[in-house]
């Protein structure tokens, strides 16, 4: 074999193991996001992610909820569950979101049980984004009668930047309440108990199948300027 083509059999093993690595990060994060071992510590720089929704909903219409996030730097990659009432509200469509003029794509989102979606973002390429805006927006149908209430429950929570770094979370719920928008709250509705969300891991292994990726594709780079 000729060092030609000893290099080119080289060069094509290595792409392989680029693609490999990068789609064992993607799969890793999709199948197994949310198996929290530790949850992050609170500090200062802690990003809020708010459920931004009406208090007040009338029955049989439609309605969006957004997800707002505050603060945040060089975000990447966002995934988090929201539970609701199945009486009350369902949810027909998930929309991507954006923060300060980025788009937000959706990479997937889907019902776990009646009761909950989960949603996953992910940005394309090594930009991430910075400041405030939202990560999704929701469109809910309501189901429930006049004074049903519910609350709508954020979740595994579940942020990284651009290099593969936790981004420490706090989730704040919206409560809902279906009725005639302006009347009075009488307190004569009763509360739908939202389901109590299922703790699930969190990406196990994900920044070192990160820095696997990254180190391979440096490789084949310099391999290939060769």
């Amino acid at each position: 074999m000729s060092v030609r083509e000893r290099d080119k059999k080289g060069r094509n093993v290595l792409a392989r193991c680029v693609v490999i690595c990068i789609a064992a990060a993607l799969i890793s994060f999709s199948v197994f996001s949310g198996v929290c071992v530790a949850t992050p510590q609170q500090t200062e720089d802690t990003v809020k992610v708010t459920v931004n929704a009406p208090e007040v909903i009338n029955a049989g219409e439609t309605f969006d909820v957004t997800i707002d996030i505050e603060g945040v730097t060089n975000l990447n990659i966002a995934q988090f569950d929201l539970a609701f009432a199945a009486s009350v509200v369902d949810v027909k469509d998930v929309a991507g979101g954006c923060i300060d003029d980025k788009e937000i794509p959706i990479s997937m989102w889907d019902h776990v049980g009646s009761d909950t979606i989960q949603v996953i973002s992910a940005l394309s390429g090594d930009a991430g984004a910075n400041g405030s805006g939202y990560l999704a927006r929701i469109t809910f149908e309501v189901k429930g009668k006049e004074r049903d209430k519910t609350v709508l429950d954020i979740s595994e929570i579940v942020l990284y930047n651009n290099v593969g770094e936790e981004i420490p979370a706090k989730g704040i719920n919206a409560k809902l309440r279906v009725g005639i928008a302006g009347e009075e709250e009488e307190g004569t509705g009763e509360e739908t108990p939202t389901p109590t969300p299922t703790s699930r891991p969190a990406i196990p292994g994900f920044k070192a199948i990160f820095a696997i990726a990254v180190m391979s594709a440096i490789g084949y780079i310099l391999l290939k300027r060769r």
